[in-house]
Formats: structure tokens, C-alpha cells, sequence
């Protein structure tokens, strides 16, 4: 089932974009369609911000395919309302990011012509989405630019513990006047002011909220690495967006909140919705009942989501992923994994990198499907189901096409139903 399976959009945006020589009022977003200027390297296009079949914006970054002078078009979009103070948030999923690739989430000054410079980041830099970094940007009073990495705080780089290009969470940006807070899902990651800042600068104006995806150039190559035009596509999804004086979107509340340490540890959840994350050790994460989220991290893991519609990510490593009872989503992540829906209708998540992993439960008519959308396909000619007999039952290799090649996914423990390709297809069980 493929996004363009609607036949019409329904849901009701995000927000309202318009492109320049539109009429805007203050609830608008306006689209960059010029080159951008944190790059050389990147242009912006309407046509890489785009409102999908579920009222989410999707920023995009493509390949110029050496039609112009740039290399690569991006996607950007920014608030027509401004202001001073109060709480922005993004509601975003990062995309697969690659080296020299960065997807920012930020507030701008107003004019970007006459104001003085003031700038405040969240951006994802690089291939690695378990971390995020934080930034300021002013401007002294004789024109020169600094940076809080310039300052006594240093680079911001902050290990979030869970992939931002697996699931939705929310980013926050508090200015007070005298300080910027820096949240995530509720939590706060930073609180800076001038005490952080070259010579204890700080000063405020209004801003603007921004979102974008684009890459660096050739002098921002050692900061974020160095782009591939043969690249596929980045795909950049933010479900929400909230302006001060706006409700920014709450996070799901969790009973019990446990994370791991480098030991190889034992973690269980209780009664209610539980959020355990494991540490570098090979370490046993255990549900119990409520809807719980599940996050591996590195080692040899085993989850067990049990009673309740789980989220399970096994992270780094060679894990053991099982759902239990209700509507599960297991997701490997990197490494060789095993995974096992149980009960309910469940979904099984596959991603670019590392080796197929198993399945060792899919059973159609319990509802449950293989979700491919991170490889970004075009459609059903990028797959291939190869059967291959076992003893009682099949194996099943599914596969994507590559640059390179056919691609192993996974591989599917066909006991219970004579599955193919065809069939998958025709009952909405493979998503891409």
C-alpha cells in the first residue's frame, strides 16, 4: 500500500503553505523556492515540502541530477508569524539521515535583512539520528557573529537514547528573554543564556519558526560529512507544529520510565504504559501490561512487550524482539534480529542498513504487514519474494531493489499460510 493509494487527502494539514506572490495572513507558512544560503551546494523547491495523505508536512531532499548549478534541492518552510517569547515546538520524525545531510528544526529573527542576527537550533547532522545538536547564533554590536560553541557551553551535543528517525517525538524551543530551553518529549536538554555565550552576549527580538532539509557544502564537509548526489531521497515528516501562545503537543504519559546502564541488566515494566531503554549491555526489556515502548540500544537484547500494543526497537545489535498479546510494532534496527509478532495485528519495520532480519509469526489473517516506507520505493517493481522450502512449511526472502542490486529484508517463517507477493499486495500488508 503506497501513500498515493488515497484517492484524496482528507486529513487536515499541519499547516497552510503558501509560496511567494500568494496572499499570507499569520497563520500561513511560507515555502522557500530560492537558494539556500546556509549552503551553496542546495537550493529550495515547493515541490520538496509537501502535505501527505495524512495532514503531515513532508520536506524532501533530492538530487539536482546535474540540471543546475547546485547539486542537490531541499525543502524548507517558515512561520509567517513572529514573536519574542514564548514556547515553539516541532511534532517530527527525522528522516534516515546520511553523511553531509542535515534536517533543522530552528527560530530565525524576523527580517533576516535589518535585524540582527538570532538564531536558535535543533538539527540532526550527519548519518547519526541518536543525537541531536543544539545551537545559538547572535551578533555583537560592531557586526561580528558568535556562536554558543564559541562560548564557555562549547558544541551542544546531546545523545537523545532512542533513533529520531524511528518515531515521532516532540522538540521544543522556551525563550524567556534571559534564556533558551531546549526540550524534548517534555524533558528538558538544556537551559542557556548569556553566562554560555563569547563575552555573556544575549539579547532578544522576534523570531520565526523554521523547518528544513538540505546538504552541506564543500567547507561544511568536516562539521557534517560530504554529501552523495546518488543518494536516495531523505524524506523529513513533521506531524505538528505549535507557536507561542499555542498548546504545544503533549507526549504519551508513561506510568514507569527505566533505562539501563553499561551492565547487561534485567529491566521490567508494570501495570500501566512503560518506556524502558537499555543501556550497551546485552540486557532483557520486559513490558508486562500497557502499551509500552521498548528501545533496545546496543548488545545482544531481548524484549518482550507482553500484554498491551507494544513499540519494540532492538537498536545496535543481534536482538530478540517479541510482541505479546495486542497490535504490536517491532522494529530491529541494526543487526541480524529475530522478531515475533505474537497475538493481535501486528506490524514488522524495516529500514536501510545491516543484515535481513526474521520473522518467525506473520500471519496474515491476524492483520499484520511489513512495513518497508524507510526504503522510500517507488513501487511494487522494487520488490521481489523469492519461496524456498522447509521442511514443513517455507521461507520466504523478501527483497528491495537497490542501486547495486536485490537487497535481503527479511526473511519470513511461512508456516501457517502460502504466502506471496501478489497476495501481500492485494491485502494492504506490505506498506512502502
Amino acid at each position: 500500500m503506497t501513500s498515493t493509494d488515497t484517492a484524496q487527502k482528507t486529513a487536515t494539514p499541519a499547516v497552510d503553505l503558501r509560496v511567494p506572490g500568494q496572499v499570507r495572513d499569520s497563520d500561513d507558512w511560507l515555502v522557500s523556492t530560492w537558494n539556500a544560503g546556509q549552503s551553496s551546494d542546495t537550493k529550495w523547491s515547493a515541490d520538496n515540502v509537501q502535505i501527505n495523505d495524512h495532514g503531515a508536512v513532508e520536506l524532501h531532499l533530492t538530487s539536482d541530477n546535474g540540471v543546475g548549478d547546485r547539486s542537490f534541492i531541499g525543502g524548507e518552510m517558515q512561520s509567517e508569524a513572529a514573536h519574542e517569547t514564548g514556547s515553539w515546538s516541532w511534532t517530527a520524525q527525522a528522516p534516515e539521515m546520511q553523511d553531509g545531510t542535515v534536517f533543522g528544526m530552528f527560530l530565525f529573527q524576523e527580517d533576516y535583512q535589518n535585524d540582527r542576527w538570532l538564531e536558535f537550533d535543533f538539527e540532526f547532522v550527519g548519518a547519526n539520528t541518536s543525537q541531536v545538536q543544539l545551537s545559538i547564533h547572535m551578533e555583537t554590536d560592531d557586526g561580528s557573529r558568535v556562536r554558543l560553541a564559541d562560548g564557555p557551553a562549547g558544541t551542544l551535543v546531546v545523545d537523545l537514547g532512542f533513533d529520531a528517525a524511528k518515531g515521532m517525538h516532540v522538540y521544543e524551543i522556551e525563550l524567556t528573554g534571559t534564556s533558551a530551553i531546549f526540550r524534548v518529549d517534555g524533558q528538558v536538554l538544556a537551559e542557556l543564556s548569556g553566562a554560555d555565550m563569547p563575552g555573556g552576549l544575549w539579547y532578544s527580538g522576534a523570531v520565526k519558526s523554521f523547518a528544513d532539509l538540505w546538504a552541506v557544502s564543500e567547507k561544511q564537509a568536516g562539521w557534517a560529512g560530504s554529501p552523495d548526489p546518488d543518494a536516495p531521497p531523505l524524506v523529513a515528516v513533521i506531524e505538528d507544529v505549535s507557536l507561542p501562545g499555542q498548546s504545544v503537543p503533549q507526549i504519551p504519559h508513561f506510568a514507569r520510565e527505566l533505562t539501563g546502564t553499561d551492565q547487561a541488566e534485567d529491566l521490567f515494566g508494570g501495570d500501566g504504559a512503560d518506556l524502558i531503554h537499555g543501556g550497551a549491555g546485552a540486557d532483557q526489556l520486559v513490558g508486562n501490561l500497557g502499551a509500552d515502548h521498548l528501545y533496545g540500544n546496543k548488545g545482544r537484547d531481548i524484549l518482550r512487550g507482553k500484554g498491551g500494543d507494544d513499540f519494540l526497537f532492538g537498536g545496535h545489535g543481534k536482538d530478540k524482539l517479541t510482541g505479546g498479546g495486542g497490535d504490536d510494532h517491532l522494529d530491529g534496527g541494526i543487526g541480524r534480529d529475530q522478531l515475533r509478532g505474537g497475538g493481535g495485528a501486528d506490524v514488522f519495520i524495516f529500514s536501510r542498513g545491516g543484515p535481513a532480519d526474521r520473522v518467525s509469526d506473520f500471519n496474515l489473517s491476524h492483520g499484520d504487514a511489513l512495513d518497508l516506507t524507510g526504503f522510500q520505493l517507488h513501487g511494487a517493481e522494487q520488490l521481489r519474494w523469492l519461496d524456498a522450502e522447509r521442511g514443513r512449511g517455507t521461507r520466504d526472502l523478501l527483497q528491495v531493489e537497490g542501486e547495486d542490486g536485490w537487497i535481503n529484508v527479511a526473511v519470513i517463517d511461512d508456516k501457517a499460510e502460502a504466502l506471496s507477493l501478489d497476495l501481500l499486495i492485494a491485502q494492504d500488508a506490505i506498506l512502502f
